[in-house]
């Protein structure tokens, strides 16, 4: 870096010193974007759905508009494998159907 900012000191602008700091910005966002690209597990997801479902019923549409991502199939999936595993409950059938987390 003292490279860069004795060339803006030397310059009498900081050009060279943004651009510097942009780059570096850039590597950053590159890096974080780069780990984002992890899929969650089923599982995952639905433990991840807590924090936003909290106590509250949910339908199978609220955790589609939360995980936009995912298909039908795969929320149906995700929502009846969690209800067998037992970290959710059911209550209804089709379209009216409500989970809750267990406690």
């Amino acid at each position: 870096m003292g490279g860069n900012s004795t060339l803006s000191d030397k310059a009498g602008n900081s050009t060279h010193f943004i651009e510097f700091m942009l780059g570096l910005l850039n590597e950053a966002l590159e890096l974080l974007l780069s780990g984002q690209n992890t899929s969650l597990s089923a599982t995952d997801r639905v433990k991840l759905y807590k924090d936003v479902a909290g106590t509250k019923p949910f339908s199978r549409q609220m955790y589609l508009r939360h995980y936009k991502e995912i298909s039908q199939a795969t929320a149906s999936r995700d929502l009846k494998d969690a209800t067998l595993k037992g970290i959710l409950k059911k209550k209804g059938d089709k379209r009216f159907t409500l989970y809750t987390f267990k406690k």
